[in-house]
């Protein structure tokens, strides 16, 4: 009697060779105490010779669970005898509910463990738990994979089964040779190849250290020839699946499964949200499910903000309805999918999102502290430019950001401002310089600037403005000023004002055209005060 292989520790081979048959029927046993797992027992032919290797391994009373990964009976005709067989009373069987329907008819005693109802991963206790994968039509419309992360095997039912030449050779890790074994029994089994190349990515995304792979039929084949097999079987030419584009539910599976992995490719590549926006809305676009999406972020002491194809950073609601996914964990983000076509795409796409959360929070996270560190440069700039009396720029903000093309400038002085200061005080004196501020911006449009450039010194610049228009300027503030008292019951003050313009013919540095319109000041002061003196207008070369 052949004995059982052991193909990593506590993952065993326990099927049984069928003399010159091409066809061999593989069963797995993973020794796990108590909890142990016997993977697509087998038929009536082969179960006898099963069940005696793993007597070999482990106590029968040790089985647990027995996955079947379809209804086939090569694979689960030998449950009606393990009925009889395995006494223990919690012995559950792991399947897929289409697969669940028709295991029944077997006669087997053994309750359900249906992997879509326990998000497709099965517990064993002690750091480990099996997960499944769904892989429809491959060939049974139920089908699922199974994968061990502990000893990082595959058990994947009938993908990479094949007819073999010599039976009795289990392991082979030529792919061409295996390759050549699967090629004619996925030519007869498999349907349609892009949903055998779909499921084949999703594998290789989800379990990217997949050390061996080990089929219900055909060869076992481990280490360096994985990654080759699984590049050759995408190759191979399947059956023509005549009513894919019939299928609604089949050919969204296959557009958002190649999305899946065509994101997957994008997603290394992003650097940022906004990367990977375009890589998402480009998935998105080529499936047909949605016109795009955008991304709804929140940032402390800020609030929401949208992110997308026309939008950067602008504020949005709190974003709410059936097409929003919002992220699990923090920072607190959303993706919202814009025009998608129904409540069955909504589901695929929320599917695809969430896949990729983990991605997405560092992504959403680096946003936010960019978002965060902007906002704290701007403030601070916004402060160190900003006069703290009057609320108006100060020099630094003049100087950070000076006025090109033409303008006009006024320098503005209030007159006799020191006697405001000895015979009434500072504070009063400040009084003074908030309500000339205050004047000053009444009299200009949003598109002129008042600094405060020192003590009870103003510039104002006045953007396009030529001569005649910031002389006009000009004396609207000098009037107005003049009719405002800046203290209870004492009369208004008065300014003095020099103003320049500057015309485009020759390039004129903001100093040159200060120190132009403080001459003009200055003469208007030794003039008598109360009144407007010109300088030269000033040219561009």
């Amino acid at each position: 009697m052949q004995a059982p292989v052991e193909l990593a520790p506590d993952v065993f081979w326990v099927g049984h060779t069928l003399g010159d048959d091409a066809f061999q029927l593989h069963a797995y046993l993973i020794r796990h105490g108590q909890q142990s797992v016997l993977i697509d027992p087998g038929s009536l032919v082969t179960i006898e010779h099963t069940l005696a290797k793993v007597q070999q391994v482990v106590d029968l009373d040790d089985i647990a669970w027995i996955v079947c990964h379809h209804p086939d009976p090569d694979v689960a005709g030998a449950l009606t005898p393990l009925s009889d067989v395995l006494t223990r009373p919690d012995v559950q069987l792991v399947t897929e509910w289409r697969g669940d329907a028709l295991l029944k008819h077997y006669r087997h005693r053994f309750p359900s463990y249906r992997v879509e109802r326990h998000g497709w991963e099965l517990p064993l206790g002690d750091g480990r738990t099996l997960e499944f994968q769904f892989s429809p039509y491959l060939h049974f419309p139920g089908a699922f994979v199974t994968y061990d992360p502990v000893s990082a095997t595959l058990f994947s039912s009938d993908i990479f089964g094949g007819f073999v030449d010599d039976p009795s050779m289990l392991v082979c890790n030529d792919p061409d040779t295996v390759v050549e074994a699967v090629r004619p029994f996925h030519q007869h089994y498999m349907p349609s190849g892009a949903l055998l190349r779909a499921s084949l990515q999703r594998m290789q995304q989800r379990w990217p250290d997949i050390a061996r792979v080990a089929p219900q039929h055909g060869y076992v084949f481990e280490g360096a020839a994985v990654g080759p097999t699984f590049a050759a079987l995408e190759q191979v030419q399947c059956g023509l699946f005549v009513q894919e584009s019939a299928d609604h539910d089949l050919q969204r599976f296959l557009q958002v499964a190649e999305g899946r992995a065509e994101l997957q490719r994008s997603i290394m590549r992003t650097a940022g949200v906004a990367s990977w926006l375009g890589a998402v809305n480009g998935v998105i676009a080529r499936t047909g499910l949605a016109e795009g999406c955008d991304m709804i972020v929140f940032i402390p002491n800020v609030g929401w903000r949208r992110w997308g194809w026309s939008v950067d950073g602008v504020p949005a609601p709190y974003p709410t309805g059936p097409d929003v996914v919002l992220l699990p964990g923090q920072p607190l983000a959303a993706v919202q999918l814009l025009g998608a076509a129904d409540s069955h795409a909504i589901a695929e796409l929320r599917s695809l999102v969430l896949e990729f959360s983990d991605v997405l929070h560092p992504l959403v996270d680096a946003l936010v502290r960019q978002h965060q560190h902007a906002d704290t440069v701007d403030h601070l700039r916004q402060v160190s430019e900003t006069d703290p009396l009057t609320g108006c720029q100060n020099r630094r903000g003049l100087m950070e950001h000076p006025p090109t093309g033409a303008y006009g400038l006024l320098a503005i002085d209030i007159d006799h401002f020191k006697q405001v200061n000895d015979s009434e005080g500072h504070q009063a004196g400040d009084r003074c310089i908030v309500t000339v501020a205050r004047v000053l911006r009444e009299c200009l449009r949003r598109s002129d600037v008042v600094y405060r450039i020192g003590g009870d010194e103003f510039i104002v610049v006045l953007p396009s403005a030529d001569l005649d228009r910031t002389m006009e300027v000009a004396e609207r503030c000098r009037q107005a000023v003049g009719n405002v008292p800046c203290l209870d019951d004492a009369e208004p003050v008065t300014l003095s004002i020099g103003a320049t313009a500057i015309s485009t013919a020759r390039p004129v540095s903001l100093q040159e055209a200060i120190g132009a319109a403080d001459s003009a000041l200055y003469q208007a002061k030794r003039n008598g005060r109360n009144q407007i003196a010109t300088a030269t207008p000033l040219s561009h070369h």
